[in-house]
């Protein structure tokens, strides 16, 4: 698949933008920010948005979680966390906010929780009782208008995830055994989700070496992947390009006043409010403090609602523009104020700075841009 030669949307709203009638968009960004650092499993690393050769007159969009996972990550091999809510989102309005999610709700199921392993060997298939750890999700489809939810509607309900690829002797034909996961939705399309190697090409090591050049990259070839070797856990979803545009329509040209979208990818947590009652060390009992304890996390519960610890949209944005005081801020925010929160940092960026001082001469702009 080719890339997309113009990426329509400005670079400030962190939406990977796109036609719906041309190649492909991308994003990458692993590791970008201090709590999804230590939050894997809510780090969003990559956002694909293309017109598949096989399925020109679908969408499809592939965001990838999980950083750095190392194929014998095991006994516990990673997986989707059951707690955080994963949404692909789409501006049809070119507003910045999304007119359209699609969220995917995980849960676990443990076969046999006496056993230590992921699976017994010869697992032959995603129904197989060998399989001990399973993973089954939801994809509800959410649309808005003027940033209010008017119409949801499940279009995928149990889906499988595809298991992790422990080895040749637990899963000895893994390819077709993962392909057992992609699921056809409602409506028309399909969905995938599971372990894939990681699909980004990048040299992190010198990139963030003092943006250091490695010799005998670039033009002159032997460049180094250091995402090589390790996976991600994705979330493909194909579906009709009538679905996500303004009109409902089909796209009938490059041109056309529906064809363009901007596609990001966001995680949710449940926020938690922790009521002071709950640790009064004045009551005048045990008894009373946990009857006190119980009802404030009642009301807590009520109180509580999900709230955004990652997005990604273009690549390395929240690494290379925002700085470090910021990043987490980047994470909990919309592009709709990406101008007024983050604008300053793109057209006055901190990086062409430390590119004059480590190469004196390149004279790259510092200001404006």
């Amino acid at each position: 698949m080719r890339k997309l030669s113009v990426l329509t949307a400005a670079l400030l709203s962190a939406i990977v933008a796109m036609a719906l009638v041309v190649g492909m968009s991308s994003g990458s960004s692993h590791r970008e920010a201090p709590l999804t650092s230590i939050d894997p499993t809510a780090d969003d690393t990559d956002v694909y948005a293309f017109v598949a050769p096989d399925a020109t007159d679908s969408l499809t969009l592939v965001a990838n979680w999980i950083p750095f996972e190392d194929p014998a990550g095991g006994p516990n091999f990673y997986r989707f966390d059951d707690r955080a809510t994963y949404y692909l989102n789409v501006d049809n309005t070119g507003d910045g906010v999304y007119d359209i999610r699609y969220q995917f709700k995980f849960r676990t199921k443990y076969e046999n929780p006496e056993s230590f392993l992921y699976a017994l060997p010869g697992v032959s298939s995603i129904t197989d009782p060998k399989l001990n750890i399973k993973q089954f999700y939801d994809v509800t489809k959410e649309r808005y208008r003027n940033g209010y939810l008017v119409h949801e509607r499940v279009i995928a309900r149990d889906v499988p995830v595809a298991p992790n690829n422990v080895g040749p002797k637990t899963i000895p034909d893994y390819g077709a055994v993962a392909d057992q996961a992609i699921t056809p939705i409602n409506g028309g399309g399909k969905v995938f989700a599971g372990q894939v190697d990681d699909p980004f090409f990048v040299d992190l090591g010198t990139t963030f070496d003092a943006i250091n050049f490695r010799n005998g990259t670039g033009n002159a070839g032997g460049g180094k992947d250091d995402l090589a070797g390790y996976n991600v856990h994705t979330i493909t979803l194909q579906v009709p390009k009538s679905d996500v545009t303004r009109d409902r329509n089909p796209v009938s040209s490059a041109t056309a006043s529906n064809a363009v979208i901007g596609v990001w990818s966001s995680t949710e947590r449940p926020g938690v409010q922790v009521s002071r009652q709950a640790y009064d060390s004045r009551v005048k009992s045990q008894r009373s403090r946990r009857l006190k304890v119980r009802k404030s996390d009642r009301e807590d519960r009520r109180r509580s609602r999900d709230v955004q610890v990652s997005r990604l949209g273009n690549p390395l944005v929240n690494e290379v523009i925002i700085p470090l005081g910021k990043k987490d801020f980047f994470n909990a925010t919309q592009p709709s104020d990406d101008g007024a929160n983050f604008g300053t940092y793109v057209v006055n960026p901190e990086l062409a700075k430390v590119i004059n001082i480590l190469y004196p001469g390149l004279n790259v702009p510092e200001t404006g841009r």
